[in-house]
């Protein structure tokens, strides 16, 4: 799958999942290693029906500051 699909095939996979489920949460994994704009593109594309998304330090690969300062992007 490249890069361009992913934000289409996770907005169907929300969409899919909100039909059967009250919540539905989307949790990106090794976030913290994701390029910003990527992230970004995928979080527009969970705006389909998401109640929360979930950007995880899976590796604990940065520090809580560089965590934080990679959200306010």
């Amino acid at each position: 799958m490249t890069g361009e699909e992913v934000p289409q095939v996770v907005s169907k996979a929300v969409e899919y999942a909100r039909a059967y489920a009250e919540e539905v949460q989307f949790t990106a994994l090794d976030a913290s290693r994701t390029d910003v704009s990527f992230l970004i593109q995928v979080a527009v594309a969970v705006q389909a029906g998401a109640d929360a998304i979930c950007l995880p330090d899976t590796v604990g690969h940065i520090t809580p500051w560089e965590y934080g300062s990679g959200l306010i992007h």
